[in-house]
């Protein structure tokens, strides 16, 4: 009997193609940690524990020892690499709720009161 295949995309950061898998377990994985990314970062308190949720996060996504490759690949800067993560963020979300239609509700126009 054939093996299932696991879905992938290739993520391109840099030079390098890493493979994003979407197991069951990966999904699982992606949808309890991905919402707590943004707060984690958020609430880092100095440089390192912020560059420790960056690591913990794309390893999250691409596996793990890979935050080295992906920070060199980022020229070893701290903004490129937090960009990457958004963008595997973007992702992992495109492909988990591909089929979902989000409805955008417009913003709420706010009547500006000038004063003389």
């Amino acid at each position: 009997m054939a093996k299932k295949k696991t879905p992938s995309k290739d993520v391109v950061i840099g030079a390098t193609t890493y493979k994003l898998t979407f197991s069951d377990a990966d999904i699982a994985k992606f949808l309890e940690q991905s919402p707590l990314i943004a707060s984690k970062i958020e609430g880092a308190q100095s440089f390192d524990e912020s560059t420790a949720v960056l690591k913990e996060s794309i390893e999250l996504f691409l596996g793990e020892g890979t935050f080295e490759q992906v920070f060199n690949d980022c020229g070893n800067n701290i903004l490129s690499a937090m960009s990457e993560l958004f963008t595997l963020l973007e992702i992992v979300n495109n492909e988990i709720y591909e089929d979902e239609v989000i409805e955008i509700l417009p913003e709420p126009e706010i009547e500006e009161e000038f004063f003389p």
